[in-house]
């Protein structure tokens, strides 16, 4: 992966001197979550920050997931969850921060992020195995003396009274800590890696983690969708697991607006972008 690129960015921070003397305070009003594909998505606050959540790139070793290099997107901040090529490109969007697997709380303005730290999933069972290449690595993905990259910050960005949480990779069962945790906020979205191949979660693994936060909205990401990713990905589409639900939501394009309290935390609800994502 190449180095920060961020001394040749046409950027600076005047916005966030401007953000950061409102200090850490409430706002009112709406939303917007983008999707980008994969397990990439942009939210940006009421007050005007904005947080890109695993951006994502190609690996030799792994194979051409995607068809175009991320866009250079201007953002506020930039996250990953974990240290895999397909969510850990931070230094390609014009980030005026950014935070790798970041563990415990960071404010500012109207936006509070907490990172969970947990575990990715080590012993996928979908029909593409990828977990078994451990064995050829001489390497056990299982906690707790795993490697590092397979580590997963679970990820909580809250604002104007929204509450998103990112799964990135995570296990299926996270610790006792990090479950009860979740279990005590209420959860607007909900972003969990689901497709028809059950490369991270088994179908039935998501509809138990939706049963046990009771999110308004649970939405599918990390699939295929023709444009953003490559049949090389070896994912398959959503759309499957999304039609098992009676209680289905289409966004009708690449941006979710919400507001607070907009939408029931029932945890019935599936919501799916579908093929939209954000083109720049």
């Amino acid at each position: 992966m190449d180095g920060s690129r961020a001394q040749i960015f046409d950027i600076n921070n005047e916005n966030l001197r401007e953000l950061q003397k409102l200090g850490v305070s409430e706002s009112k009003g709406m939303v917007h979550i983008d999707y980008f594909g994969h397990s990439c998505h942009r939210i940006t606050s009421p007050n005007g920050l904005s947080i890109l959540i695993d951006p994502w790139r190609n690996d030799a070793a792994w194979g051409l997931w995607f068809p175009n290099d991320f866009p250079e997107i201007t953002v506020d901040m930039a996250v990953s969850t974990h240290a895999h090529f397909d969510h850990d490109a931070l230094h390609l969007p014009k980030a005026r921060m950014v935070m790798e697997r970041p563990v415990g709380t960071f404010a500012l303005s109207d936006v509070r992020i907490t990172g969970l730290a947990d575990k990715h999933m080590s012993h996928c069972v979908g029909k593409t195995r990828w977990t078994e290449v451990q064995k050829d690595f001489g390497e056990d993905f299982s906690p707790p003396n795993n490697n590092l990259h397979m580590d997963n910050c679970i990820m909580v960005v809250e604002c104007a009274g929204v509450t998103v949480v990112h799964w990135g990779d995570n296990r299926a069962q996270p610790d006792a800590w990090v479950h009860e945790y979740l279990k005590n906020l209420e959860i607007d979205v909900l972003f969990l890696p689901v497709d028809e191949s059950e490369h991270i979660l088994t179908y039935s693994q998501a509809d138990e983690i939706m049963k046990n936060y009771s999110p308004a909205l649970t939405i599918p990401m990390h699939y295929l969708i023709h444009g953003a990713n490559t049949v090389l990905s070896t994912l398959q589409p959503a759309e499957p697991w999304v039609r098992s639900h009676d209680n289905v939501m289409d966004i009708a394009s690449h941006r979710l607006s919400l507001e607070k309290n907009q939408y029931k935390k029932d945890g019935s609800c599936v919501a799916s972008y579908g093929n939209h994502f954000t083109k720049v």
